[in-house]
Order: structure tokens, then sequence, then C-alpha cells
């Protein structure tokens, strides 16, 4: 027998978790092109509430202790910003790495961070707690917010020859 109160209403409250925004991995590797420049693939992820669309800022580091390839030179500076759609967990940047055609030893290396997570163009806290409401926890970055690129020396150290087979000194 259904009684009087035969229908009901399901209230689905979001919790509003953000995500979590990260470098997939701390350390990456290219060699330099062989004679061209070559482009290294830089993930960055998300991990937690993915049916929202956030942005997230990326750079490279230049001047600082950590980054030894030099800007122009070595490598060619690369900042942006990244855009994860709704289901969307990854988005990648490249750096365009120069073939220099100098021996260097240690491998260089450059230096990138991430930075700024917005909700729909919002900035991180204030707007996005006021969009979805108290229960919000805001999308953060990970501790691992910054990555490592080591520029390979693909070993121009060019050709030592004599002019003779045998030298008497």
């Amino acid at each position: 027998i259904i009684g009087e109160n035969d229908t009901t209403t399901v209230k689905i409250t979001d919790d509003g978790d953000g995500g979590t925004f990260a470098f997939i991995t701390k350390d990456y590797s290219i060699a330099e092109g062989d004679g061209q420049d070559a482009y290294a693939t830089i993930t960055v992820t998300r991990t937690g509430h993915a049916s929202t669309n956030f942005t997230v800022d990326y750079v490279s580091l230049d001047n600082i202790p950590e980054s030894t390839a030099r800007n122009g030179t070595d490598y060619e500076a690369s900042s942006g910003t990244l855009t994860f759609l709704n289901h969307v967990a990854s988005q990648t940047f490249t750096v365009l790495v120069r073939d220099d055609h100098f021996f260097e030893y240690p491998n260089e290396v450059v230096q990138f961070s991430i930075s700024d997570v917005r909700y729909d163009g919002m900035s991180r806290n204030n707007d996005y707690l006021k969009a979805v409401g108290p229960m919000a926890r805001s999308p953060y970055i990970q501790n691992n917010n910054y990555s490592i690129l080591e520029l390979l020396d693909d070993g121009d150290v060019g050709t030592l020859s004599f002019a003779a087979p045998k030298f008497i000194v």
C-alpha cells in the first residue's frame, strides 16, 4: 500500500572539492637535439574533483641558483595558463630546448613552477568559496609545485686530430 507521501526529494550537496594540482613528476630530462632544437613536454595533473573548470599558471624560473640553463641560449622561457575543463585530469606544455653546440658538464637544468589555481576565472580562495558554498575545499597545489628539466648534453666536443701520425720531441 502506498500512502500519501509517495514521492520524496533528495538533495545532493556537492562537497566543492576543487582538486589538487601537481607536476606528474619532479624530474624531467631531454637530450639536446644533436644539431637540432628539441621540445620537452611537461605534464601537470589534477586529482580529486574533476567536474569543474579550473586554470593553473606555469612559468620557467630564470635567474635562480637552481636553474643553470640560460634562457635564449639553452632553452626558450615558457609561461602560460593551463585550462582543465570538466573531467580533464592532465594538461601539458612544451619547452623549446636549443642545441647550443657547446660541451657542458654537468648537464644544465631549468626549474618550472605552477601557481594561481582559479575556478572558471575566479581568484583561488574568496570567489570560489562564495560560488560553491561554505562546504567547499579550495583547489590547491600539491607540495611538488616545482619541477626540474635537465638538458642532457649531446657531447658537442668537436674532433681533435694531429697533423702527422708521429711527432718527435
